[in-house]
C-alpha cells in the first residue's frame, strides 16, 4: 500500500517496492484471500484510489494498512472466485463514503447493483478510463469471468495479471509492444509439482 499523499512524481518500480515491505506481512493475496492492490498511490493529480477485488478480508486489510475506503472510488474485480469478490466487503467500502463507488468487472459476469455503486462492464480489448488511468481489460487464463488489467498513466505502466497461468495468445500480442514499469504476476503454486492450480495460477 503506498499512503495517500505519496509524491507522484516518484517511478512505479519505488512505489511497488513500498508498497509489497508494507504489505509482506500479509502474505500472497491468493493465499490469505486479502487481496488488496492500491494503484500508484494517491496523487495530486487524481484524488481517488483505484482497488483490485474485494474479498472477504479485503475491509480488514484496509484497516490494518490505515486506508480509508471512502477515498477508493473504483473497484475492478480479476474475477468473480469469493477470495477475489464478497458481495459483504464490497458493500462495506461503498457505504464508507459519499461517493458513488464505481464497479469494474468483465461484461459476461453478473454482479449484483449494491447501494451507492454503480456497475461498469468490460469487453476483453477495450480500453476505458477510470479515474484518469487509462486501463485496458485483456484476457486472462482462468475461471470466472476473468480478466488482467493493463494500467497507464502519466507515462508510467503497470501490468497486474491474477489469477492467470500463461497468457493468452490475445494477450501477449497486446502486451508486447508495450514497455511495463512494474508487473504483478501470479506465483501461487511457486514450483510445485503435482498442484492442481498449477493450469490456472502462476502466470
Amino acid at each position: 500500500y503506498i499512503p495517500a499523499g505519496d509524491a507522484y512524481t516518484r517511478t512505479l518500480a519505488d512505489k511497488a517496492e513500498a508498497y509489497y515491505a508494507a504489505d509482506a506481512s500479509l502474505g500472497s493475496a491468493a493465499k490469505t484471500e486479502a487481496v488488496y492492490r492500491t494503484l500508484f498511490g494517491e496523487s495530486e493529480e487524481l484524488d481517488g484510489a483505484l482497488l483490485f477485488d474485494a474479498g472477504p478480508h479485503t475491509p480488514d486489510c484496509l484497516a490494518l494498512c490505515g486506508v480509508d475506503a471512502s477515498r477508493i472510488t473504483d473497484v475492478l474485480f480479476t474475477h468473480l472466485h469469493s477470495d477475489h469478490y464478497n458481495k459483504d466487503s464490497l458493500a462495506a467500502i461503498a457505504a464508507a463514503g459519499k461517493r458513488t463507488l464505481r464497479v469494474w468487472f468483465r461484461e459476461d459476469g453478473t454482479v449484483p447493483l449494491l447501494p451507492n455503486t454503480e456497475l461498469r462492464p468490460m469487453k476483453i480489448g477495450e480500453t476505458y478510463d477510470v479515474s484518469g488511468y487509462t486501463v485496458t481489460a485483456l484476457e486472462a487464463n482462468h475461471d470466472y469471468f476473468p480478466l488482467h488489467y493493463s494500467v497507464e498513466k502519466d507515462g508510467c505502466r503497470l501490468f497486474y495479471g491474477l489469477d492467470g497461468a500463461w497468457l493468452p495468445y490475445h494477450t501477449y500480442y497486446a502486451m508486447r509492444e508495450k514497455r511495463y514499469d512494474v508487473m504483478i504476476l501470479d506465483c501461487t503454486v511457486g514450483d510445485y509439482e503435482g498442484d492442481f492450480r498449477l493450469c490456472e495460477h502462476n502466470s
